[in-house]
């Protein structure tokens, strides 16, 4: 079997030709097309890759997601960085920690 008769499936990749063994997507990285011999690129902001993602903007709880409120997710983020001590982000898909705001 080699790598072209049984490509791998998106969220995963096979890093040496010939693998037949397809491992998941990196994380901070998507897999979306088939037979990738490396990730594609890194997930986008607002959202959170730990491993297998198969699209820039995932939804496969709890693996990859959109980015929960309380909590920020920058480009290529493999889990959500929580908002700092004394602010809060009522928001889901944010990227930056300028989403977080000060307590009332």
């Amino acid at each position: 079997k080699h790598r072209h008769e049984h490509p791998c499936p998106s969220g995963t990749y096979a890093n040496v030709s010939g693998l037949i063994e397809c491992l998941p997507c990196d994380g901070g990285y998507y897999c979306e097309q088939m037979g990738l011999t490396h990730p594609e690129a890194l997930c986008s902001g607002g959202y959170y890759c730990k491993r297998g993602a198969n699209s820039s903007e995932p939804r496969q709880s709890p693996d990859a997601d959109v980015c929960p409120a309380g909590h920020y997710c920058p480009v290529g983020s493999v889990l959500p960085t929580t908002c700092p001590l004394g602010t809060y982000n009522p928001h889901v898909k944010k990227d930056d920690e300028s989403d977080c705001v000060g307590c009332p």
